[in-house]
């Protein structure tokens, strides 16, 4: 192991606690002759109340954190939740947990780890994901994914589990698992358009597939096994009740329908109500929706507003997003289309059927026209920091690309 990665691991260790041991190598000067496999991994925060940033990873070890107003991970900089990940030269990476322990994929890990490309790291309330975005690497994941189960293999007579249904009914949870997440679009993807230029954003429509729907949040959802279980036996069904979630399943408003409350210390429910609205508004054509703001001592939080081409009103549009970010918010809000920012304490207008309400580590969801409740929800926020740099990539695309005139005309 090269000396310098030995070095940060031993600083990790000193950190993170004596746990750390078991991934060090007895002779950290032996000499490093493996060629180094670039994956083009990444670490990507996808929620909390910070969501967005993303780090490369090298061949190395690194300690990651979340600072508060922070739009973007930063190496050596960390507060809570904090925790640490290790590369090495043949591209496994290893996770090394809190001293209290975090969760990968729904299951809790007090020890380093082994983990793959996609697994979702919760933390403290907030989730990361180690991705490669190596386009062979990506399309072999996709290709995968998209292979169709097969049907349920002739159980066993046997007692003991029956192996080949097990391996049969993980692939199907991981399958589901993979959909549950290529459907998710996030902060860090949001970005990623930005970035890659205007037939990436600005696209949807009232006829688009999902128009006015954004993820609020991840927490885990019911999984039903694909196939017949009453004929297996007992000790086959035991194992199989090990996939009955989903870990990091979207947790959705939409706004066509609702209105959401977002219930918190005031910079937290801001961040929430920046990223529903953020995603809405640079996802959906100018002339698909009218965007109007009441936010009156907060005004410099919502600057990025600006920058999008959108009017306050569009008559022939079902979507008008009323954004409300108001001391007091008033008691008399629309229906559907409204993301409302409340203090903690202070009353919820009544059309808002959809409460969020942000505790100290994860959110509680109460859909109030069911009456149905999601709790351990992990919110998604972002900075209006964030904001404003999507904001702003995106209005540098569309002036290169016409004339400003152009832009500011729906």
């Amino acid at each position: 192991m090269r000396t310098d990665i030995a070095d940060n691991l031993k600083q990790l260790q000193e950190r993170l606690g004596p746990d750390l041991a078991s991934v060090l190598e007895s002779d950290s000067s032996e000499e490093f002759v493996s060629p180094s496999l670039d994956r083009g991994l990444s670490l990507t925060q996808i929620t909390g109340l910070d969501a967005g940033g993303s780090f490369a990873l090298g061949v190395g070890s690194y300690r990651f954190g979340q600072s508060a107003g922070a739009s973007a991970l930063a190496q050596g900089q960390p507060t809570l939740p904090q925790f640490g990940l290790t590369v090495a030269s043949d591209g496994v990476i290893s996770i090394i947990p809190t001293p209290d322990g975090l969760m990968v994929d729904g299951h809790h890990m007090t020890k380093p780890t082994t983990i793959g490309d996609g697994q979702i790291i919760d933390v403290a309330g907030s989730s990361f994901v180690v991705t490669s975005t190596t386009p062979s690497l990506l399309r072999r994941f996709e290709e995968s994914a998209a292979e169709p189960l097969a049907t349920m293999p002739e159980p066993s007579k046997g007692r003991g589990v029956d192996e080949a249904i097990v391996a049969w009914a993980k692939k199907g949870h991981a399958q589901a698992l993979q959909s549950s997440r290529g459907s998710r679009l996030g902060p860090a993807e949001i970005n990623r358009r930005s970035i890659a230029g205007p037939a990436s954003f600005h696209t949807a429509g009232p006829e688009t597939a999902g128009f006015g729907r954004v993820a609020v949040g991840l927490t885990s959802g019911p999984y039903v096994v694909p196939g017949d279980l009453s004929k297996l036996n007992s000790a086959t069904q035991k194992k199989l009740n090990t996939l009955s979630s989903i870990p990091a399943a979207p947790v959705e408003v939409d706004l066509l329908t609702q209105t959401l409350a977002v219930v918190g210390p005031r910079p937290a429910a801001r961040a929430v109500v920046a990223w529903v609205a953020l995603c809405v508004s640079t996802m959906s054509r100018p002339d698909a929706l009218g965007l109007r703001t009441m936010v009156r001592g907060s005004r410099n939080e919502w600057s990025w507003i600006d920058s999008l081409p959108n009017a306050e009103t569009q008559p022939g549009s079902p979507l008008n997003l009323l954004i409300i970010d108001e001391g007091d918010a008033p008691m008399d809000v629309p229906s559907q289309g409204a993301i409302v920012a409340i203090e903690s304490g202070h009353p919820i207008p009544e059309a808002a059927d959809l409460v969020m309400e942000i505790g100290s580590s994860s959110a509680t969801v109460t859909d109030r026209s069911t009456g149905h409740v999601i709790q351990g929800v992990s919110p998604i926020g972002v900075s209006s920091i964030f904001a404003l740099g999507v904001t702003f990539q995106m209005r540098e695309h569309s002036i290169v690309g016409s004339s400003l005139n152009d832009w500011n005309t729906p």
